[in-house]
């Protein structure tokens, strides 16, 4: 009786472990036809140029059967579309898959090249919960280090749904950008909207960041060219000179023309000399002239510039 009871337990397992392969196995097919379909929408979403949703689709797929070649359509779509950090991101999980070495190097090579078009933005907040958003989108709770693409960036910070600063960074390309936000008040929308028009007030305490640089002016370049081009005019006539003499005196001293030819050249570069000594003193006057008063200023190439009544931020680059 025992014995029977067993085999019919066993029987009773060995159909449930069937019948679950079974449906696993149909969940994998299943799987991998809508993988399938999504991976045709993304080839015609490529071909087509609408390489962000390409992309889309590509993920798509990817997540219902992942294959390394569907990380290569993702990547690729991704760098289409302008999408730099992305592209990187599965460039980078593509390549780890590749075994031959000219393919390799070939994509290692791109992302080199996308690497010189991103920086990282480092964000940190004094408040106790402090939610960064760069660009809308939501980084999570300060401090943040994230890759982004070179340029203008909107960096605002949040205190539960309430917006407490908020500045736009400028990042370069294989620098990290680092910001400090300093809350001011809590910010509404409507707020916002209506101190566009209003100077920013500074408050007292808070560092301000200052850009410093001076800019020549256009006088001192002018007179600094005039300085060379002379300058090169009289050497070319001072040798013309010299030879016209040498040439002279080896004739004996009977030839007129190399006499007269000599006596012209030396008078061009005597009146050349001149010119590069007035001109060169010109650019001395403008160039002390230029430093006195400060010039223009510089625009720094990593700055972090306040929003609107918003709060400031003070930025710096390592």
């Amino acid at each position: 009786m025992r014995l029977i009871l067993s085999l019919l337990v066993t029987a009773g397992l060995l159909a449930v472990c069937m019948n679950s392969a079974i449906a696993d196995d149909d969940k994998q097919d299943g799987n991998k036809a809508k993988a399938a379909e999504y991976f045709a929408k993304g080839e015609r979403l490529f071909d087509s140029g609408d390489y962000a949703r390409a992309a889309g689709a590509f993920l798509l797929a990817y997540d219902l059967a992942p294959h390394p070649m569907v990380l290569a359509n993702i990547a690729m779509s991704y760098d289409k579309a302008g999408s730099v950090v992305k592209a990187i991101e599965f460039y980078e999980k593509y390549v780890t898959s590749l075994k031959k070495k000219k393919e390799r190097k070939k994509i290692k090579a791109r992302l080199k090249e996308l690497s010189s078009m991103v920086g990282e933005l480092s964000v940190e907040c004094p408040s106790a919960s402090c939610r960064i958003e760069i660009d809308t989108i939501d980084r999570g709770e300060a401090p943040v280090l994230i890759a982004v693409e070179i340029g203008l960036h909107r960096v605002e910070a949040f205190d539960g749904k309430n917006k407490i600063a908020a500045v736009d960074a400028r990042v370069v390309a294989g620098e990290v950008s680092r910001v400090e936000l300093f809350q001011r008040e809590i910010i509404s929308e409507e707020k916002e909207e209506e101190s566009v028009e209003e100077p920013i007030e500074e408050t007292p305490g808070e560092p301000v960041p200052e850009e410093e640089g001076v800019t020549l002016g256009a006088g001192f370049w002018i007179s600094a060219g005039a300085t060379v081009a002379a300058g090169a005019v009289a050497v070319v006539f001072g040798v013309k000179a010299v030879k016209a003499k040498e040439d002279f005196d080896a004739t004996g001293g009977t030839d007129e023309d190399l006499m007269d030819q000599g006596e012209r050249d030396q008078l061009i570069t005597n009146v050349m000399i001149g010119i590069t000594s007035a001109a060169a003193a010109c650019a001395i006057g403008f160039l002390i002239y230029d430093l006195k008063s400060g010039g223009s200023k510089k625009e720094e190439p990593v700055a972090v510039v306040p929003g609107p009544g918003l709060g400031l931020a003070v930025v710096g680059r390592f």
